[in-house]
């Protein structure tokens, strides 16, 4: 709700076989990354445990960079 349509998010669940060649490419990059994972725009961002707020700010800070 707090972003409106502006943000789309998606579980990825990496125990699951792999089913497009977008999830094989992250996976392959990200194997070695400490989980929970935290990916925007396909692209990394936060990695290991991670709280809301964080989840929040890093968001907040992807949508000011494309303003």
């Amino acid at each position: 709700d707090r972003f409106s349509d502006r943000v789309r998010l998606e579980y990825v669940d990496l125990s699951e076989p792999v089913n497009s060649h977008r999830d094989l490419g992250l996976f392959q990059r990200i194997r070695e990354m400490p989980l929970p994972l935290l990916v925007i725009d396909g692209e990394p961002r936060v990695s290991g445990r991670f709280d809301i707020r964080v989840l929040l700010d890093a968001i907040e800070a992807e949508i000011e960079i494309r303003l």
